[in-house]
């Protein structure tokens, strides 16, 4: 589904994607550790609307206990980091896209879905032992071998 949208995108869409992206992973590594402190903050993606005036920012966030709450810092220090920001790439843009940062939980989710996958097999390694020490026969004749 990404992949469809980045082909619908312009060129320079795409162009100023990449800019802003890593003008903002730098500004996160170097500039914002006064809000950032001891989190790490990178940034996932992001997404330029056509007209070039909003940017769409997914934060990746870890080493913190809540991150929702360091997102909340983020999104409140937004004029800061868009002047930042604007410091950074005035001489390629026009003006500078209003700034709207996102929770990328994608890893999170990876997680989770690992910790399921995990229990599963637990669960059918589980049964496994119990049919091999079984001494139940089964007789079914239509039981494919």
């Amino acid at each position: 589904m990404a992949e469809i949208e980045r082909v619908m995108e312009s060129k320079r869409q795409q162009q100023v994607n990449k800019l802003i992206q890593v003008a903002m992973s730098d500004i996160f590594q170097k500039e914002a550790r006064e809000i950032l402190g001891s989190a790490l903050v990178t940034v996932a993606s992001i997404r330029i609307t056509p007209d070039l005036y909003t940017a769409r920012v997914n934060l990746s966030i870890y080493n913190v206990a809540n991150p929702n709450e360091l997102l909340a810092v983020i999104q409140h220090n937004t004029k800061e980091i868009r002047g930042l920001l604007g410091n950074r790439i005035r001489n390629k843009m026009r003006s500078i896209p209003e700034l709207v940062f996102y929770r990328d939980d994608t890893m999170d989710e990876v997680i989770k879905l690992e910790g399921l996958l995990k229990d599963i097999k637990e669960q059918d390694d589980k049964i496994k032992e119990l049919r091999d020490n079984s001494d139940f026969v089964d007789t079914n004749p239509y039981k494919e071998e």
